[in-house]
Parts: structure tokens; sequence; C-alpha cells
């Protein structure tokens, strides 16, 4: 790096990050205060230039000069009164970049306007507070991964969180007590929280009560400081996996035939499918009927196939992958192309513009056409003419139209691509198709449900709550925990009745359609089959459902932990 470098080309020739920065103020002998100055005022020069035009150059030079504000902000700790002045600075170019963006209808101004008003400037937060606050989030059982999130907020909890290790020692003490599965979630804290500097005596002669018990070895594991004691097999016998699933004999029923052209749409990685479409025009609306692969027709309440499907509650991608059926069941009830499959069938009546008129229910045998891909749908809509295109020019349309009219979804899907690895947006238009009436399907069936009083497994997420939980504590919001806060996503949860879903934005919601890979699914389905089809009866008590219910929370919440586990247990296993 040049000793007379100007501002201008740092930006534009290297990339921002701590290290350049130190180079950079090291060579010039800039202050940082005196380089967050030049900083702004570059910044608002950049804006000012956009009248003229704008290109890639300039978007680049501006994300890069909005970084380099954000990382000496990082870097700074500022009075009240300089935290108010730069506030001002910064809503003065978010401003003047708006309006280009809309000028120009550029959303990549709009990413940058967004990106200006992440910039942390107020970072003070007592120890003593978030502490207090990581606490009270333990005490809701609120997911690992967003407790991560506050304990990094201040250094000191880092250094010198004896008593979060104290607190959760204690709360781990009382699962083993209880003999209940919460044990899983206080380890995985314990892990968290370790530190070397715990008085690991005391709580070895705490554990020496619990010998008999098939958690005391991990936990005295990880008071030696061996925080992965566990191998990749051992995590899975921990959570009760079931490896090896036994091949089940099958009989597939048949019912009526429908001459309907039927198509499923996924990712070209997928091989089970659960879910596929068929469109039709009568007169000025539209039919789509959302076929959802029927495993309750055939995975009975406590059959074999069912207990282990419950036991192993969903498919997750590892190195050995979970599955929740066997594969020959996923093989014969997936709805591949060329084959005949029992559906539950929504047949949905909608206008035009996205309005729904009628849906009813019912049971189908139908033959599934083609198995299109993400990308092969690309291809099709609104490009040539073939066989499918009508229908999926006809479905992205009306998925467009359910888009639009709760836009605010979209807020949901991106921090759940943020927080979960799992799940990613495409931006595949077939994905849209998708996404669009598979959230249909699973509000549609709750209100049937619930208007034909058929007992139910519903799905909802709370507001953000973390918020008020502050204020009810006397705690104070900063610039950092706001962000924090507006990052969040709040995992979803099951009930036994409809609650609203803060992400969905709907009163009633469910999990319905994903029946081959999640067990609450298969569950919904074959209490549809015993209360409103009637064709499969068995014994039902709803202390049982409530108790079931209750069991897919904690069960969803421990295998999430379960697979960040094993994937570190892999990683730890290949470094070997």
């Amino acid at each position: 790096m040049k000793k007379n470098i100007k501002l201008i080309s740092f930006l534009s020739d290297y990339e921002i990050n701590q290290e350049n920065l130190d180079e950079y103020i090291d060579i010039t002998g800039v202050s940082h205060e005196d380089l967050l100055n030049k900083a702004f005022k570059n910044l608002n020069k950049l804006i000012y230039d956009l009248r003229l035009s704008v290109d890639l150059n300039d978007i680049n030079l501006i994300d890069n000069n909005i970084s380099l504000i954000s990382l000496l902000c990082s870097n700074l700790e500022f009075k009240p009164e300089e935290i108010m002045n730069l506030k001002k600075r910064i809503k003065k170019s978010r401003e003047s970049l708006l309006i280009h963006a809309k000028n120009d209808d550029n959303p990549d101004l709009i990413v940058l306007a967004n990106k200006l008003d992440e910039i942390v400037l107020d970072k003070s937060l007592k120890k003593e507070d978030l502490i207090l606050l990581i606490k009270e989030l333990i005490n809701k059982k609120e997911a690992t991964n967003i407790i991560k999130k506050f304990i990094n907020v201040n250094k000191d909890v880092v250094i010198s969180n004896i008593v979060l290790f104290d607190y959760t020692f204690q709360k781990t003490i009382e699962s083993m007590n209880n003999n209940n599965e919460d044990i899983f979630y206080y380890i995985t804290l314990l892990k968290l929280f370790y530190t070397s500097r715990i008085k690991k005596y005391k709580y070895v002669l705490e554990l020496s009560g619990y010998m008999d018990n098939p958690f005391t070895q991990e936990i005295m594991s990880l008071l030696n400081g061996v925080k992965r004691s566990l191998t990749p097999d051992e995590i899975l016998n921990k959570y009760g996996i079931i490896s090896n699933l036994p091949a089940s004999p099958i009989i597939l029923p048949t019912i009526e035939k429908t001459s309907d052209t039927i198509f499923t749409i996924d990712d070209t990685s997928t091989n089970l499918r659960d879910d596929g479409l068929c469109i039709k025009k009568d007169g000025n609306n539209y039919i789509v009927k959302i076929h959802i692969a029927d495993i309750g027709a055939t995975v009975v309440p406590h059959c074999i196939d069912d207990l282990n499907a419950r036991t192993n509650y969903r498919n997750i991608h590892l190195n050995n992958a979970v599955k929740m059926l066997p594969f020959n069941l996923r093989r014969d009830l997936s709805l591949n192309q060329n084959n005949n499959r029992q559906v539950i069938t929504m047949c949905v009546v909608m206008n035009d513009s996205g309005d729904l008129i009628d849906y009813y229910l019912e049971l189908n045998d139908i033959y599934i056409a083609r198995n299109i891909s993400y990308e092969e749908c690309d291809k099709i809509i609104g490009k040539g003419s073939g066989k499918y295109n009508k229908d999926l020019n006809d479905l992205y349309y009306l998925a467009c139209a359910l888009e639009a009219k709760n836009a605010g979804k979209n807020v949901y899907w991106t921090k759940k691509e943020q927080a979960r690895r799992d799940f990613e947006l495409s931006p595949s238009k077939g994905f849209k198709v998708i996404r669009e009436f598979m959230v249909l399907y699973n509000s549609l069936i709750g209100q049937f449900a619930n208007d034909h009083n058929i007992p139910y497994v519903y799905r909802y997420q709370d507001e953000e709550y973390i918020t008020s939980l502050m204020k009810q504590k006397g705690i104070a919001e900063n610039d950092q925990i706001k962000n924090i806060v507006n990052s969040v996503y709040l995992d979803s949860k099951f009930s036994i009745a409809p609650r609203y879903h803060a992400g969905i934005k709907t009163e009633i919601y469910t999990q319905s359609t994903d029946p081959l890979r999640k067990y609450p699914d298969l569950y919904n389905q074959q209490l549809l089959h015993k209360f409103y089809f009637g064709d499969i009866d068995f014994s039902f008590d709803y202390d049982e459902f409530r108790e079931n219910v209750d069991y897919f929370n904690q069960r969803s919440r421990d295998l999430v932990m379960m697979k960040a586990e094993y994937n570190r247990g892999m990683r730890l296993t290949k470094n070997l």
C-alpha cells in the first residue's frame, strides 16, 4: 500500500477489512476519527454524483465506503452527543440514497441504504444487564443460536461467563432429577458457556450422585475441557435416532383415478416428492388442485413404521442421513412421474387476482405426468409454447398475485434463510409457485380442520418479544442489541389450537405439506383419515394428542441441536 494513497483508491483497490484498515491508518497517519469524517464526506459526494449516472463501479464504491464507515464505528466508542450527530449524518446519506433508488428504480441502492441503517453506534450494555437478559432467554428455552448472538455483544460476558455456566448447570441437575429431555438443551448451553475458569471440583462433586445417569460422563468430559467427547454415531444414539430402518411391505391403496395433467416442481437433487399441482380454467376463474402424497393412508397409527417415524421425526441431511421412513416406503409413496399415487387434494377456486372463491378437500388416486425441476421452470415460464407452458404460466401468475397479497411474509423467508443453513431461498420462478401454493395449502387445511372440528396440529410463530422483555427488566436497548433483535428468527412451534403465525401473517397455519419428511405432517394426515374421511380407524385419546404436540415441539428443538453437534463431530473426526 503506497504511503500517499488516496481514500478513493483505498476504497476501489482494497477489500475493506480490519487488517487493511490498520495498514491504511498506519501508512497515512490519519486518526480513526478524522478518517470517519472523510469517509462520510466521500460517501455524500459519491451519492451526489449518482445524479449523472449509476453503474456497477458506483455501487461498489458506495458499498465499500459504507463498509469502511461501519468498520470505523465498530472500532470507536462515542459519547451520547456524538451518537446523535452520527445518526443525523447516516439519516441524511440514507435519505439521499433512497431518492436515487426511487428515481432510478434501482434495488441495489435500497440495499445500500439499509446497510447504512445497520451501522452500530451505541455499543454500551452493562455485563450485568446482558447476563440477566440471557438468563431470561434460557428460562424460555430460546434457541441456542439466538443466545449465542447475545453472548458476543459484550466481551466481558464471554470472558467471565462463569455465572451463566453455573446457572445452566443447576438447570441441568434439575433436568436429570426430572428425567426429561430438556437435558439436551442444557448440555448444549453448558458447552457454549464453558470456560477454563470454572471451579470444576464443585461440579464434579455434585455430579458424583448421578453416576448412573447416561449423560453424566459427557458432562464430566466437558468439565475436563473436552467439549466434543462423543463420536458422530454416539451422537445419533444419544438422541435416539434409528439409523437402519427396517423395510416394510405395503399394499398401495387405489381409488378413483383423475384425468388431470399433474406435475411436480422440485430441486434437481430431490428424490422425495410430496406435492404435485394441476390447474384448469373455468370461465373467468381458475381451479388449482394441490396434491399432497397421502402417507397417512399407508403408515397408520401405532404400526412399526409409524413408531419409527415418530422417533426419527424428520429427514435430516447428515453424513449418514437420518430418514423418517424406510427406503421402500419413500420410493413407493413419492410422487414420481409415470406412477399412480394416492393423494390428499385441496381444490382451490380462484379468480385472476388471486382472490379465494371456494375450496374443498378430497382423496384422489392420481397419475403424475412429469417431474419438473426449478431450472426447467425458468426455461418454460414466460417463454415459447409447449405442453406445460400454459399451466406453469397460469400458476406463476397466480403465485405472484398471492405473494403480492401478503408481501410482509417475505421478511419471514429472509430471516429464516439467514438463521437456518438447511433452508435456502431460490430465485427460481418454480420455487415461488411451490412456496406460495404450499403456504396456501397449509393455511386452508388449517381453516378446514378448524371449521370441521377436526383435531389437528397447528403451527404458529410468536411476535418478537425480546424488546418488551428488556423493557420489563429495565434493560436499556442500544443499536447493537436492536440489530440483533431485528435479525432474530424465532422458530415456529406447534399447538393444538389455531394461533397467529407472525411470520406468515395469518391467524391459522399448519405444517401439512411434507408427510414424507416430517412426522407432524404425517400425523395430521392420520387425523384427517379418522375424523373427516372416516376410512381409517384407530384409538384416539385427547390427552395423548396434547402430549404428542408437546413432543413435536421438544423433538424439533432437540434435533436442531443434534444436527449441529453431529456436524461438529464430523469436522473433528476429519481433522484427526
